[in-house]
């Protein structure tokens, strides 16, 4: 979806990898599936990417999101923003919540579960991502970091920001603020993490 456009996905949809960008929002109804899995031209596996050089939105109201790759929120110059209101986001690969721009996930219901190496909410240096837990459940079953990654490099300061007001948070492996190049900031108002 790009250039502006707005789509919404009431039945089934399957690609190779979803694209939200330039002003694009993409819709999830109840019931609905969204499927990104095999190998497009550029070897980009099951790769969903919302906002690479604009703004990209996706909002998710029910359905299953399923993703054999990666979720990316957010690049150079770009903002991505993933709203889940219910349903299930279920990625095989990482979760990147401002990669190297700006990226906004805010979850006030649903589950996002992720089973790949890590979620990283700020990832490199010139980023800013935030994370905001209301309700639902985040279950990480690798490692999170919460403002730069070990895979961070360069100059400048990656922000990260996760704030969780209700719902589940757990994460298998360890959780780091602030890894290499960054700096994070974890606020929890009385719920399980």
């Amino acid at each position: 979806v790009d250039n502006g456009g707005v789509a919404q996905i009431t039945g089934s949809a399957a690609a190779g990898y979803v694209f939200v960008d330039q002003g694009s929002n993409l819709i999830l109804a109840p019931g609905a599936t969204l499927t990104a899995s095999g190998v497009p031209s550029g070897g980009l596996t099951g790769f969903e990417h919302i906002g690479a050089s604009g703004l990209g939105t996706v909002t998710q109201n029910g359905g299953t999101n399923t993703n054999t790759g990666d979720l990316y929120l957010g690049d150079t110059g770009a903002t991505g923003v993933y709203n889940l209101n219910g349903g299930a986001v279920y990625t095989s690969g990482d979760i990147v919540v401002g990669l190297t721009g700006q990226g906004s996930f805010v979850q006030t219901g649903g589950q996002n579960i992720t089973y790949g190496n890590h979620v990283s909410i700020g990832e490199h240096p010139g980023s800013n991502g935030k994370y905001t837990l209301s309700g639902g459940l985040l279950l990480v079953y690798g490692s999170e970091s919460v403002g730069g990654d070990s895979e961070s490099s360069g100059p400048g300061l990656a922000v990260g920001t996760f704030v969780q007001t209700g719902g589940t948070h757990t994460v298998m492996q360890p959780l780091e603020l602030g890894d290499n190049w960054g700096a994070g900031t974890y606020s929890l108002d009385g719920h399980s993490s």
